[in-house]
């Protein structure tokens, strides 16, 4: 691990870069100036996945729409009454 770790410093090995989709990376960053966050440092985490822990960590809550087929006790049920799940 530690020649690795030399060979990376050396720029013998190469990481790829990771890219998101913008529309992703733009929700992200509309919701941290939105809410006055001027940076964080997940590493390589997805931007939504981001987004979800931010705010979880600041208590929002997002609740998507019963005409979207989503209720709090049954969360697939209206999407599987609508076979949304198996054709799209």
């Amino acid at each position: 691990m530690m020649v690795n770790r030399k060979k990376e410093l050396a720029g013998e090995i190469t990481k790829p870069v990771q890219n998101w989709p913008d529309a992703d990376v733009k929700k992200l960053e509309d919701f941290c100036n939105k809410m006055g966050i001027l940076g964080i440092g997940c590493g390589n985490m997805n931007p939504i996945a981001v987004l979800a822990m931010l705010k979880q960590k600041l208590g929002i809550v997002d609740t998507v729409s019963q005409s979207e087929g989503y209720s709090p006790n049954h969360p697939y049920s209206g999407t599987i009454k609508n076979r949304i799940l198996l054709h799209g």
